[in-house]
């Protein structure tokens, strides 16, 4: 009766296993007793190992495609006999026994004062070793706990991100052939080309939504550009003056082509309003799109279409982000408060807010912050960062990438061509950067590309496309700490 009720159990788990989910489990740690580590551990700290190795895979494998059988199960299936069990092969066959697809085990050794902490991932159906941590070193048991923590945790996001990239055949989100996509949500930040558009100075265009495992999307997308010819400032109703900006609701869908490239088609149902110098544009209400996608890079043509017939002819360039609804943490938060020195800026104080998404491979975009003033001159502005983080020494970062946005500087009071309380005014809209980072510390310099007028005396000088600004800035960089990297 006891063994039926045994084959009974095992088949159960089988069924459950072809229905998609897999069974991890994590066995007792070895002890490695040639070392002279079996000495100095007792059963309750080997367990206590054992089951920080569990509870690590619990939290970081993704629910749904992967069950952690708990040390009751294990043990009444007879997985008690893996304390004896030192080879590999051993190892995998009474995993299959328990009906286990991997096999999840720490070996603790000794060398000289330190213990060592091996922990090793297993597949059941063919014997293979499929992922090993980074073996952690420690004197102390108590942090060598801690380490095995954050090394478990590491090898088991690395493990499902493994297997879901596998899974997926193309990207990570979208798709409009292959039926075994996930659903995610994604942000597309674009740049506007002044190409067959009144707008020459370009525009930002910003599209967030989701994205489902059919393929089909629908986000939100908001977007605007302008320019002026002879007059700097902008001004509705003044002849030199374009404008153009609006928002809408995008629906489309994707679909591969080769590899990574992807065509995708749709439009958006919004409101979009242009304004040509004195003269203003019927509203335009659709505006029906294509793109080319290749791995996070997509180019676009949109054409917006209102009472006056096709209204603009907009080409854009940009990024596309995605993230994917399940398979385990695969990026970070950041948040990195900073105060702008006063050093090679017409501005004596500031402070800059960054916050975003940084991956696993150091890739990053954000939204940025600015706003700063002192003795009559103020700086106000936003925009979107874009680059990546390089490793150098120890905590020792060189973060290198740049801004696209809209940043306004005033001062009321300048002193320009003899002239006192000239009026002096810049509008920039790029932004690069680079950044030392040494752990919570951040040395960052940016220069402020744009256009910029004095008005003196009735008469106005403007400055062609330049650096505009250079700033010093200090500050904090904080972040979770999730992702594998």
């Amino acid at each position: 009766m006891k063994r039926l009720s045994f084959f009974l159990i095992i088949a159960l788990f089988a069924g459950m296993s072809t229905a998609g989910v897999k069974y991890v489990a994590v066995v007792e740690t070895d002890v490695d007793a040639q070392s002279g580590v079996s000495a100095q551990l007792n059963p309750a700290e080997v367990r206590e190992i054992t089951a920080e190795l569990r509870r690590q895979a619990t939290e970081n494998l993704p629910t749904g495609k992967y069950s952690v059988m708990t040390s009751e199960t294990v043990q009444s299936m007879g997985g008690s006999v893996l304390e004896e069990c030192a080879e590999e092969n051993c190892v995998v066959a009474l995993g299959s026994r328990i009906g286990a697809d991997y096999i999840v085990r720490g070996t603790v050794s000794k060398f000289q004062t330190k213990f060592t902490l091996a922990i090793e991932l297993y597949e059941t159906e063919n014997g293979t070793l499929v992922l090993s941590s980074e073996a952690v070193r420690s004197e102390n048991l108590e942090e060598l706990l801690g380490m095995a923590s954050k090394a478990s945790a590491n090898m088991f996001r690395k493990f499902a991100g493994a297997k879901e990239s596998a899974r997926k055949s193309k990207t990570d989100v979208g798709g409009g052939r292959d039926g075994d996509r996930v659903g995610g949500y994604y942000f597309a930040p674009k740049y506007q080309i002044p190409v067959g558009t009144p707008v020459s100075w370009g525009g930002v265009n910003l599209e967030g939504g989701w994205t489902f495992e059919s393929g089909w999307f629908c986000g939100i997308d908001i977007g605007g550009g302008g320019e002026t010819k002879g007059d700097y400032v902008f001004r509705a109703g003044d002849s030199t003056s374009n404008v153009f900006m609006g928002l809408g609701i995008s629906l489309g869908n994707v679909y591969d082509l080769w590899d990574k490239l992807q065509f995708v088609y749709g439009g958006s149902v919004g409101l979009w309003f242009g304004i040509r110098g004195k003269e203003k544009e019927g509203p335009s209400l659709i505006a029906p799109f294509v793109k080319l996608r290749w791995d996070f890079v997509e180019i676009m043509y949109r054409a917006p279409y209102g009472y006056d017939g096709w209204n603009n002819h907009q080409l854009m360039t940009g990024f596309y982000f995605s993230t994917p609804k399940s398979g385990g943490n695969v990026y970070d938060l950041y948040f990195s408060p900073k105060y702008q020195t006063p050093l090679g800026t017409p501005i004596s104080f500031g402070i800059n807010l960054e916050e975003g998404l940084i991956w696993g491979d150091g890739a990053f975009f954000g939204m940025d912050f600015s706003g700063s003033g002192g003795g009559g001159k103020s700086l106000i502005g936003m925009g979107i960062s874009l680059g990546n983080v390089y490793d150098l020494v120890d905590a020792l970062q060189f973060v290198y990438g740049g801004s696209v946005g809209l940043w306004y500087v005033w001062d009321e009071r300048y002193e320009y061509k003899g002239y006192e309380n000239a009026l002096y005014q810049e509008i920039d809209y790029l932004a690069p950067f680079v950044k030392l980072r040494y752990k919570y510390i951040e040395l960052m310099y940016r220069g402020l590309l744009g256009y910029k007028a004095v008005t003196y005396g009735g008469k106005e000088d403007v400055s062609p496309f330049a650096w505009n600004n250079h700033q010093l800035m200090l500050g904090f960089y904080f972040a979770t700490n999730k992702r594998e990297r």
